[in-house]
């Protein structure tokens, strides 16, 4: 049986784009001849990689125990091919951050990055805790940043950056005024949360939960800068990472409240233990760890 480095790029690429025709978009080849490779393929392992589920390809148990195994060969020589065109590192290398992260802690370390090793292909892809991490098991991205809570065997988990979340709301709210504001106080008060399956809301319940007998949910909201500007407008108080509210503290747009507990929480980096490590990848994990005690 013979398994050539094509087959492993159309069925990679295949698993990736979950259909025949955005894979031979993505390799520059026609339809027909991805479909025949990918039969050919198949009929040489002498079983089917993919279940057919509408107009999509979806790889089934057997595809997915041999993806891991093509997507290593293919980086691998991705990595032999680069040794010769640059002592540099190049290639690619797909980041996922969640929300939080992603927009006010990653932009600068890729910028840094991006600017140290120019030959390097970054992708950034941002979304919640939930489907960060199912990205991440699904080979979608290489690693992850993520402020959630995260139980699965198949990730390994590097302690990052510590956080905070914290209470804060409109200097105009009662509550801004108060040396110190009560169990009592919060549980009265109108909240404007994140949405079900952000790492901030997960982190956030699991304290406050503890020290309060209910929260009055007002508004639950999927992106943070709105949050922060309902609460700015007085509808209610609010929840989030001190990392996306220190220029509103700052200003005194936002007021942070004084409560009787703190809510401390680590960042953490994930990556899908069955991942091939590269070069670049093992690099960008060395650089994330280095550069947030500088940005510290």
């Amino acid at each position: 049986m013979e398994i050539t480095f094509r087959y492993l790029e159309i069925f990679s690429e295949v698993a990736k784009w979950k259909t025949i025709k955005k894979a031979s978009e993505n390799l520059c080849l026609s339809q027909s001849a991805v479909s025949m490779a990918l039969s050919d393929f198949e009929k040489r392992l002498g079983v089917r990689l993919f279940d057919r589920v509408g107009n999509k390809l979806i790889l089934n148990n057997y595809g997915e125990k041999i993806l891991y195994e093509a997507n290593t060969i293919l980086k691998k020589i991705e990595e032999i091919e680069n040794i010769f065109k640059t002592k540099s590192l190049s290639g690619f290398l797909s980041i996922g951050g969640t929300l939080t992260i992603g927009n006010y802690v990653l932009p600068e370390i890729v910028g840094r990055f991006k600017t140290a090793y120019s030959d390097v292909d970054i992708a950034l892809v941002i979304d919640n805790t939930k489907h960060i991490v199912e990205k991440l098991l699904n080979f979608e991205i290489d690693i992850a940043f993520v402020e959630g809570l995260v139980t699965s065997n198949s990730v390994n988990v590097i302690p990052w950056l510590e956080d905070e979340i914290v209470v804060f709301s409109s200097p105009e709210n009662p509550l801004a005024r108060k040396e110190k504001v009560t169990i009592e106080e919060l549980e009265k008060a109108n909240w404007i949360l994140r949405e079900k399956g952000s790492g901030t809301r997960d982190i956030f319940e699991k304290a406050a939960y503890d020290k309060l007998k209910k929260i009055n949910i007002f508004l639950e909201v999927s992106q943070t800068e709105a949050i922060k500007h309902l609460v700015e407008s007085n509808i209610g108080i609010g929840a989030l990472s001190i990392l996306t509210i220190k220029r509103e503290l700052e200003k005194r747009r936002l007021i942070r409240l004084k409560i009787p507990f703190k809510i401390k929480r680590e960042l953490q980096i994930l990556l899908h233990k069955k991942k091939y490590l590269t070069a670049i990848l093992e690099e960008f994990v060395k650089y994330s760890l280095n550069i947030v005690k500088k940005l510290n």
